[in-house]
């Protein structure tokens, strides 16, 4: 049995050692990495702590250099305007102080002295004759409306000079009266600025950063390079203090110091990039990693040793598995260890030893079911081969598609196999029974229950024939079916028969009934007779003329009762029975009936009749005409068959599922439980027939067919010597109106 075992032999030889060498790099290496992660998060925390102080320090440096060159220059200007009395001097001395003061700095391109009315009146510069006609009118300069209106120093935007490319900057001055402090005009500059941009570029060659100057508008008005000003170069958005993208698109730390020249604001930015600032401790990071990876080695080396004495072990347990799958018992490990693996080596040789045992005595076991399983099979082919004799057998899936048939169902259809297979069993439909019919079908078998009935079937060819069907359902794990086998009996000649009998009672109901209006139409004359003649001839008549009067009577009476009788069954029988269920209360029909009986003979016989139902509110469904003539006929026989002075009572009891249970209850001699089925048959009296009492013997097969088409059953109780019950047993009406009939 071992010997059929197939082992599928894995190619990836490595993989426990793969896992292994995964497991210990983790254990091994796992604290070198977060070490590294670590210190690395250590290292950058540092140098960004580092980077940022030195920005702010940097830009806090180069922002105060500026303001205090520009303020310098403010201060000069003020300076010169308020010592030497500028406003007062005449025109000649104002433009001497112009000169003297444009000749000792080498930063002013032009000066000029705008009066208060808005017009140029002095102008010296740098690139021009000292003595200028055409005065301009600056009532639209921006740098004369902030120092008319604000009365405060403007420093106006850094711009580029058209002729030798040099950064200007146009700083205004007002003049106050020294006397009435009123605005007296304003002393305007022009002033080259290149020593920002040289100052700009020593702080960049000496601390290795990058330093700029933004407007509010974040447009670089100040660099190292003036291409970059000229360009219009502007950061995409206000830098902020901390690791970002600065402005050569490198990951870098940005500090940014703000600095304020009059009403203008500036933004002096320092920016360092990453590598670069760590420049510094590289040698410090090289030797860190040096370290690390010389312990990264030693572990390789120690997991090296420590997994090839754990794998080998495991690869010879792994080949003596092998070998034992495919079929060598004998297979054994031993190992000479005292650790771990040994125990394990010797435990696996037990193992192999104990399947070796396990493995003789199962082939023997084997062998043995083997010999009765073959024995089972033959016993199951020969019980089908029967079943296939005697029965129409089809197997179908849960779609009523036909998957197998025998023999006799291709012989009693007249289809072949090859039709059948795959085709649903509608084919054999006749048409016969109904929708609901089928739909009650298949609701049984797939709730998994077992149906049984009779179907008539339609052959290939034409015709029909009848089968007496049982249809179980093959249930799987969930217990939902998967398949249903049907086994048939052919019955259509036991149908037939009975189609032919139904036939046959239904022309003798259609003869009696024709036979009772027949016989009834003389009778009927013959009563009518009688009485006249008894009424006429009451006087002439002798006493045995008039006996003889009564028993003509009586015997017409009789006789109409039994054509009554006959004719009310053969109407059933032959389906012209008309029911109309409705609301009925039982106590009112009961009295009804009980008054008629005693009206009829029931005192001449003196016989006690005890209405026992007590609640006059109980109400049943049925037919009230047909109800009343099964009470008036129960009652009757409990009365004719009842002792001299005997009683009989009639009461009702609810019983489950909402249905009435009426009682009717004699003293009378009872009758023998072998012939109580007896009493539903037509002209049935038992041992009454030769007695004195009057009967047909159909009363009670009347009673009987009347109850099953209202819906109810029938049935008695009854003990020799005792007395007998009749009990029918009629639907309640729950909530319906109640009919007045």
């Amino acid at each position: 049995m071992i010997n059929s075992l197939k082992i599928k032999k894995s190619n990836k030889n490595t993989q426990i050692r793969s896992k292994l060498i995964i497991a210990f790099m983790g254990l091994a290496l796992g604290p070198i990495v977060l070490l590294v992660c670590s210190f690395g998060f250590y290292e950058f925390t540092e140098f960004k702590t580092t980077a940022l102080d030195k920005g702010r320090s940097t830009s806090f440096l180069v922002a105060s250099e500026i303001t205090r060159y520009f303020k310098n220059i403010e201060q000069t200007l003020k300076s010169t305007a308020s010592l030497q009395d500028f406003t007062q001097k005449s025109e000649m001395g104002k433009r001497d102080v112009l000169q003297q003061l444009l000749s000792q700095h080498s930063t002013y391109k032009e000066l000029s002295y705008v009066g208060p009315q808005e017009k140029e009146r002095i102008r010296v510069s740098k690139n021009r004759p000292t003595h200028i006609i055409n005065k301009r009118n600056l009532s639209g300069s921006e740098a004369f409306k902030a120092t008319q209106k604000e009365q405060a120093s403007y420093f106006g935007p850094i711009r580029f000079d058209e002729n030798n490319g040099q950064p200007l900057m146009t700083i205004g001055i007002p003049l106050m009266d020294l006397q009435s402090n009123e605005y007296n005009g304003a002393l305007i500059a022009e002033l080259y600025i290149k020593p920002i941009f040289n100052m700009i570029a020593d702080f960049n060659s000496n601390l290795n950063m990058n330093i700029y100057v933004l407007d509010k508008e974040n447009k670089i008005v100040a660099h190292v390079n003036p291409s970059v000003v000229h360009r219009g170069t502007k950061l995409e958005r206000t830098p902020t203090i901390g690791f970002q993208r600065g402005l050569s698109g490198q990951p870098s730390f940005l500090v940014s110091q703000k600095m304020i020249l009059g009403k203008r604001d500036f933004l002096v930015v320092t920016e360092q990039d990453v590598l670069s600032a760590f420049t510094p401790n590289a040698l410090g990071i090289a030797m860190f990693f040096i370290v690390i990876l010389v312990a990264i080695v030693s572990a390789v080396v120690l997991m090296t040793f420590i997994i090839r004495d754990f794998i080998e072990p495991v690869r010879a347990v792994s080949k003596s598995v092998v070998r034992i799958a495919e079929g060598d018992l004998s297979e054994r490990l031993a190992f000479n260890r005292n650790d771990e693996i040994g125990e394990l080596a010797n435990t696996f040789d037990q193992m192999a030893e104990t399947i070796e045992k396990n493995h003789n005595l199962l082939g023997q076991e084997v062998a043995q079911r083997t010999k009765e399983l073959a024995s089972k099979v033959k016993e199951l082919d020969f019980q089908k081969n029967a079943l296939d004799e005697h029965a129409i057998v089809s197997i179908a899936n849960v779609m009523g598609n036909i998957t197998y048939a025998n023999d006799k169902f291709c012989i009693m259809s007249g289809f072949s196999r090859e039709e059948l297979f795959g085709q649903n069993h509608r084919i054999l439909n006749s048409g016969f029974h109904t929708d609901e019919f089928f739909t009650d079908l298949w609701r049984t078998i797939a709730k998994g229950n077992v149906w049984r009935g009779n179907i008539k079937n339609r052959k290939k060819e034409g015709g029909f024939y009848w089968v007496d069907a049982t249809i179980v359902p093959f249930l799987d794990e969930q217990g939902k079916p998967f398949q249903y086998i049907a086994i048939r009996t052919d019955i259509t000649k036991r149908m037939d028969a009975i189609e032919e009998a139904e036939k046959a009672n239904k022309a003798k109901s259609d003869f009696l009934s024709s036979m009772s209006h027949e016989l009834r139409t003389p009778l009927n004359a013959i009563l009518g007779f009688g009485q006249l003649l008894e009424i006429q001839c009451k006087e002439t008549l002798n006493e045995e003329a008039k006996s003889y009067i009564t028993d003509i009577l009586q015997a017409g009476h009789h006789l109409l009762e039994l054509i009554n009788q006959i004719l009310d069954l053969s109407q059933i029988e032959a389906g012209y029975l008309k029911v109309s269920l409705e609301p009925i209360i039982l106590e009112k029909v009961v009295t009804e009936c009980i008054t008629q009986m005693k009206a009829a003979f029931a005192d001449q016989n003196k016989i006690l009749i005890t209405n026992q139902i007590n609640d006059k509110n109980i109400v049943v469904m049925a037919d009230s005409l047909l109800l009343r003539q099964v009470l008036i006929n129960l009652l009757s026989n409990a009365v004719k068959y009842n002792c001299e002075g005997g009683t009989v009572t009639i009461n009702a009891k609810p019983t489950s599922e909402n249905r009435l249970c009426i009682k009717v209850t004699d003293t009378g001699q009872g009758i023998a439980a072998s012939d109580m089925e007896k009493l539903f048959d037509p002209f049935e009296r038992l041992s009454f027939k030769n007695a004195s009492i009057e009967g047909s013997g159909i009363g009670l097969t009347v009673s009987r067919k009347l109850v099953l088409a209202m819906g109810g059953t029938i049935g008695l109780e009854s003990e020799l010597g005792e007395g007998t019950t009749f009990w029918i047993e009629l639907p309640l009406a729950v909530g319906l109106p109640v009919s007045t009939t």
